[in-house]
């Protein structure tokens, strides 16, 4: 524990990414022994803004969770965080008329917003000089950086600094909701196992876009849409058996009795195609959307449940806002953590003629919820089946990952698109892996 970090005030600006302002806390509450208050400084709602009341709330009741009960919480409110005035008569008033003659005042200005940042920042200093101190948490390198030398800047704070994903929600003043219901939910865990490993099996031959192609046989001939006869369906589906496509076969295969649509022979089970045959699973309709691309997230998050189960992976997240007049509702894919960093993670199949349209879409939308929930320092990843090897495909790729970069203003270090070539599990968790910690 530092000996220069004796501060027994720490003062936060509140702004509307709530996180920063719990790591630095934290930070402080684990390691300042003469930390005795923390005051978050918020903005008042006005005809122009809705105001940060409400993060200061959630940061106070998650940090008061974790932090020694000694240590006092004092939310503080800014009436116009636009007027230098205003701001500095709100901190002399309240921080100032709330602190004892002697005690030094640490500023923590990584929240809020410039005007506050500036005008608190000059006002403490000013007024408080050797009792003053402040520092801010750089998002490029994960770092506590210190003003004016006080104090060697902290080491990659990821390691140390760790949330729940029920924290997180919390801070953002929103929960977890129940979403729909998909197709490996409805399974057995050693099926669904069966089911992943199969993919599994076929990613590391280079194989998995066969179940988009063959999906997209089916559905182009309406096999998962209206009935077919048994010798159609031969006729259809002539270009896929198993000695072309082992690996595919022993996938559609492996699905539970009721869902199979191929035995373990690669003889076609006709009675059991979704919608054309007779016997219709109760699973069908969840089947169908599995089969048309929610086996990619699965196929991923799957790999990283098995490969780095550290991240902390959750699937399908469907969540909404607490706020009563205005509640929202969000999806992602997949999400992932290293410490208090947050990654969103798309999957998208789509390909051929007008595909881009559709991952932008995906890509956009990983994007702007990643940055909701972790702020700056927030990764996002967009998977596709796009090809690199097919000249098309690639130059989609690079259009694709530099277009949502420029559109959203995202650093080029927080945001990837991978393609079917990175699919390999062990190539997969290298990607994510290095997208999180860098190259060694």
């Amino acid at each position: 524990m530092s000996t220069n970090l004796n501060f027994s005030n720490l003062v936060l600006l509140v702004g509307t990414n709530p996180l920063p302002n719990y790591v630095v806390a934290k930070y402080f509450c684990s390691n300042n022994k003469n930390l005795r208050r923390i005051w978050l400084l918020y903005s008042e709602k006005t005809a122009f803004e809705e105001g940060t009341k409400q993060y200061a709330e959630d940061i106070e009741a998650v940090l008061k969770k974790e932090i020694k009960p000694d240590i006092q919480i004092e939310k503080s409110p800014l009436s116009d965080v636009s007027k230098d005035c205003d701001i500095t008569k709100d901190v002399k008033d309240q921080l100032l008329q709330g602190i004892d003659r002697n005690s030094k005042v640490h500023l923590n200005y990584t929240g809020g917003t410039k005007s506050m940042a500036v005008h608190v920042y000059r006002f403490l200093e000013e007024n408080l000089n050797n009792r003053f101190s402040a520092s801010y948490l750089d998002a490029r390198n994960y770092c506590i950086v210190f003003d004016n030398r006080i104090e060697k800047d902290t080491d990659d704070l990821r390691g140390n600094i760790k949330i729940s994903w029920d924290d997180l929600f919390q801070l953002h003043n929103c929960k977890r909701t129940l979403g729909e219901t998909k197709y490996l939910d409805c399974l057995k865990q050693v099926e669904k196992e069966n089911l992943l490993q199969r993919m599994i099996n076929m990613a590391e031959k280079g194989k998995l876009l066969e179940i988009k192609k063959f999906y997209q046989k089916c559905n182009n001939i309406g096999l998962f849409s209206k009935p077919k006869e048994n010798e159609s369906i031969d006729i259809k589906l002539a270009s896929f058996n198993p000695k072309n496509n082992p690996e595919l076969f022993e996938f559609l295969a492996a699905f539970p009795e009721e869902d199979r649509i191929v035995d373990e022979n690669g003889n076609w089970l006709y009675d059991n195609f979704p919608y054309s045959g007779k016997n219709r699973s109760k699973n069908t309709n969840k089947l169908n959307g599995f089969l048309s691309g929610k086996w990619l997230e699965a196929y991923v998050y799957w790999v990283i449940k098995t490969k780095k189960p550290e991240l902390d992976p959750i699937i399908n997240l469907s969540a909404r806002t607490l706020k009563k007049n205005t509640p929202k509702t969000f999806e992602i894919d997949i999400l992932v953590k290293n410490g208090y960093q947050i990654c969103g993670i798309s999957c998208g199949t789509a390909m051929g003629k007008g595909c881009e349209s559709q991952l932008k879409q995906k890509g956009f939308e990983v994007i702007l919820r990643s940055r909701q929930l972790g702020g700056d320092e927030a990764l996002a990843i967009l998977v596709t089946i796009l090809q690199e090897k097919d000249p098309g495909d690639k130059e989609k790729i690079r259009n694709l990952e530099q277009d949502l970069k420029d559109s959203t203003r995202t650093n080029p270090q927080k945001f990837i698109v991978l393609c079917a070539e990175d699919l390999h599990p062990n190539k997969l968790y290298e990607k994510i892996n290095e997208h999180f910690y860098g190259r060694n």
